[in-house]
């Protein structure tokens, strides 16, 4: 977005006067820089942890042991907990639902401590939260957000964490589980909800990467397109195969700062996109803090000025460093709708910790990443409200972005201080929201509600003023992440294919676009989906990216990857019986299948209610399983309690008892799945 020619303000400043130019002026510099406005006083809490529902709505979430809030429970409702370390009876809300554009909030009921967790979206749209601190360290909360206003956060009695978990991050996968790494104290992963047997992994990598000061804490983990994943933690990253527990590659150090809390930059990985099959991944990490920083407030040392970016898909993975216009710690980065990075919030000395920043960033900075080296950064207009340690900013449909939270004290302190706690939401919008271009924002006027993996879907489009879209237009996905303390985890970006446009007329276009190829290009979730005309952005449609249907609904998205495992022991073994890719598909359990059986077929009646039946299909005799038909499957059928505590029988039309049964009309899965169907159903 070029400015404007000089000859054009100089023609018009004298015709129309200083005046006016002084006006233009300012339109013009607002086009560049962007612009900030004021949507709530006072939200109630400080936003330590924020994320952006399918519905538009924005969960704030604070820490319970910080006292009584400035928002209080609906209905007289007070919460009441023994184990809490501040305040055992508070009346008052640590989360709030905030609705842009009514700008209204509605408190939500936490009851166990949030104080530095994780989380992340899962493929019906629930929010899944994870850790915390005291009562909170192993607690897994969701929240399933609802168009009535009438959901709030549950606690999970049954899932919990393996470890205790205290400043980890979460990644979504491609078989809809998440990934936790790391926390305070702990050098583990796990994966939620575990399978059978399935423990918390030890991890060196987070041994190794942990210093006196702590610097490996909220980890960055990026899903890369071959199904790894990138973590990077203090300055090191490694290549890890989460699926065989192995580290893969040992990328080389990042030059410079600690990048990780206490010493927090941030990070993200750059938009796949269709054009190279999306194969090529660059990961860019900014920011930091000066190694020391956080164990010596008082030197308030400079904090980072660069960045590294690392193209993983080249031979020799190297960091290539640029410098910001700015020194940084704790700032966000986001992934806007054009391809760009913004970065902002922040400070320019000290570290992530109660007190231990100063001098803060007010200038949001664009990174361009196809821009040529040197020209990449462009500082962006100030905001007046200091956003410093525990503050937040995510991504709204309409292309704004939501600036909530900040709090560098112990508990909330509104006077005496240099940095009050911050209670008020900010909206910035970036230069492609400048009324200057409004006449160029694509609007989507019809969209598919799912798509599914490798299927071409149809957008109806209009403009508002005759272009050449086909050469211009790019269709975009972007997840919704969960953001706190500088990182937005799960943040995922693609550049979708457009593989055929059509004219209406009356400026009406059709775009037939090919969805993403497999979960591991796009896990299945619910994503903002972005028309962006020549860098001008659309307001988002929710689309939710999705597997196989069966009558018209998707299971939740995931995806079967078969294993060959004897209930009974947990061991897996192998067998020349069956073809392990054919043994696939593209419907989801929780891999806990009757023993022995890799295959199934999938039978749907589609009628008012919806039936499903489905049949494994045993590619290995029972011989080879080595079990009884006569006493060992009747076991199975009696006791589906063997399966473990998470399973139950869900389908049971009938035993066939032969030695090697064409098929079993027997399912096994998981409770929660076996949920899933209920309510599909």
């Amino acid at each position: 977005m070029g400015r404007t020619p000089l000859i054009l303000f100089l023609s018009l400043s004298l015709s129309l006067g200083l005046h006016v130019w002084a006006e233009l002026a300012q339109a013009q510099d607002a086009a560049e820089s962007g612009s900030w406005e004021l949507l709530v006083e006072n939200a109630g809490i400080s936003s330590m942890h924020t994320a952006v529902t399918r519905f538009g709505t924005v969960i704030l979430l604070d820490r319970t042991n910080i006292g009584a809030s400035q928002i209080q429970l609906a209905d007289g409702r007070c919460r009441i907990n023994p184990s809490e370390l501040q305040l055992q009876t508070d009346c008052s809300a640590h989360s709030v639902e905030f609705t842009p554009g009514a700008n209204t909030l509605r408190p939500l009921f936490i009851f166990t401590d949030t104080w530095c967790s994780s989380g992340q979206f899962q493929a019906d749209g629930t929010l899944v939260q994870t850790g915390g601190d005291n009562d909170g360290f192993q607690k897994v909360r969701y929240f399933a957000p609802c168009a009535d206003g009438s959901c709030d956060w549950v606690e999970s009695d049954g899932d919990v964490l393996q470890d205790g978990r205290w400043y980890a991050s979460n990644a979504l996968l491609p078989d809809n589980r998440q990934i936790v790494v790391g926390g305070r104290g702990m050098s583990t992963l796990e994966f939620l909800p575990a399978r059978p047997a399935e423990g918390a992994l030890y991890s060196a990598f987070l041994d190794q990467t942990r210093d006196a000061q702590n610097d490996n804490l909220y980890p960055y983990v990026h899903l890369l397109p071959d199904d790894t994943l990138f973590i990077f933690a203090n300055r090191d990253s490694i290549i890890y195969d989460y699926k065989s527990d192995t580290v893969v590659r040992t990328l080389p150090q990042i030059p410079g700062e600690p990048r990780n809390y206490p010493s927090a930059g941030s990070s993200v990985m750059l938009p796949l996109v269709a054009s190279d099959g999306f194969r090529e991944v660059e990961i860019l990490v900014c920011g930091g803090s000066a190694q020391g920083a956080y164990q010596n407030v008082a030197a308030q040392y400079p904090a980072s000025q660069t960045c590294g970016r690392i193209a993983l898909s080249a031979d020799d993975p190297q960091w290539v460093m640029e410098d910001m216009p700015i020194r940084r710690t704790m700032g966000d980065m986001l992934i806007l709708p054009s391809r760009d990075v913004l970065i902002i919030n922040g400070a320019e000395n000290g570290s992530q910790g109660w007190g231990a920043a100063s001098n803060p960033v007010f200038n949001p900075v664009l990174y361009s990443p196809s821009a040529e080296p040197g020209a990449r950064f462009a500082l962006l207009a100030p905001t007046t409200v200091p956003r410093l340690y525990h503050s937040s900013a995510n991504l709204l449909p309409d292309g704004r972005i939501l600036v909530a939270g900040s709090n560098t004290h112990q508990f909330y302190t509104f006077s005496g201080t240099e940095f009050p706690t911050e209670l008020r939401i900010e909206a910035f919008s970036p230069p492609y929201l400048n009324a200057a271009f409004r006449t160029m924002r694509p609007v989507i006027e019809t969209s598919p509600e799912d798509v599914a993996y490798g299927d071409n879907f149809q957008l109806l489009i209009r403009l508002q003023e005759p272009v050449q879209p086909e050469k211009l237009m790019e269709i975009s996905l972007l997840s919704s992440p969960f953001t706190t303390h500088s990182y937005s985890m799960g943040l995922r970006a693609l550049r979708l294919d457009v593989t055929n446009v059509q004219d209406l007329g009356d400026q009406m276009w059709q775009y037939t676009v090919a969805a993403p190829p497999s979960a591991v290009i796009a896990p299945s979730a619910y994503y903002m989906l972005f028309a962006v005309f020549s860098q001008i952005p659309s307001v988002a449609v929710w689309v939710r990216v999705v597997g196989t249907m069966v009558c018209g609904k998707d299971l939740e998205g995931r995806h079967m990857t078969l294993e060959k495992a004897d209930i009974f022991t947990h061991e897996k073994w192998g067998s020349d019986g069956g073809d392990a890719e054919k043994a696939n598909a593209q419907w989801v359990t929780k891999r806990l299948y009757p023993l022995g059986f890799t295959g199934l077929n999938m039978h749907a009646d589609c009628g008012e209610r919806g039936s499903l039946r489905v049949e494994w299909l045993p590619l290995l005799s029972l011989q080879e399983m080595k079990i009884s038909t006569d006493e060992q499957l009747q076991k199975l059928a009696e006791e589906p309690s063997i399966l473990g505590g998470n399973a139950m029988q869900v389908l049971f039309e009938g035993l066939v008892q032969h030695e090697e049964p064409e098929s079993h009309e027997l399912l096994w899965m998981d409770k929660a799945l076996a949920d899933v169907i209920q309510r599909a159903f």
